[in-house]
């Protein structure tokens, strides 16, 4: 799990571990364009974060 906090000291943990359970399920269903923009939008985050 990430570890990263935002500029006002929140943690983005949470919500990464979210989207990588949403990203899991969807690959598991055979959506991987879905889990793919899932997969960059927690890119973006791990990155903007730190």
């Amino acid at each position: 799990m990430i570890d990263h906090s935002t500029d006002n000291g929140r943690s983005i943990a949470p919500i990464v571990t979210i989207l990588e359970t949403q990203m899991a399920q969807l690959d598991n269903l055979g959506a991987h364009i879905p889990a793919a923009y899932i997969d960059a939008a927690i890119q973006h985050l791990k990155i903007s974060s730190g």
